[in-house]
């Protein structure tokens, strides 16, 4: 005996014998997605607010360190060489007035080698 698919179904149509039923999940799938979406947009601004709170300590400890290498050294000015996209803002300047290594050292690090 074929097996029946479930629900009622006008035969001349195919179409559900009852469009309130229809509709009513069509609301409840509706609803559904939204809350799904509600969902993902809140746990997406918790990842950032977590992000946020485990950087801040490290940037900065990464800034006091720019600090104190600046003023043992005399610089009145730092600039970052890139930009976190990768982006060069200084097109040039003498190697030796590089921090990098200084400011690894006073954080106590090695710098990564490429």
């Amino acid at each position: 005996m074929p097996r029946q698919a479930s629900g009622i179904h006008r035969i001349e149509t195919g179409k559900p014998a009852f469009p309130e039923e229809q509709q009513a999940r069509e609301k409840e799938l509706l609803k559904l997605d939204e809350d799904l979406q509600k969902q993902a947009a809140d746990a997406e601004y918790n990842l950032q607010a977590k992000r946020q709170d485990l950087l801040n300590p490290v940037l900065e400890k990464l800034q006091n360190a720019i600090n104190e290498v600046a003023r043992e050294n005399g610089y009145t000015h730092v600039l970052n060489q890139t930009t976190s996209g990768g982006v060069s803002t200084i097109l040039y300047g003498p190697p030796e007035d590089d921090l990098t290594e200084k400011i690894f050292n006073k954080l106590g690090m090695q710098i990564p080698k490429e």
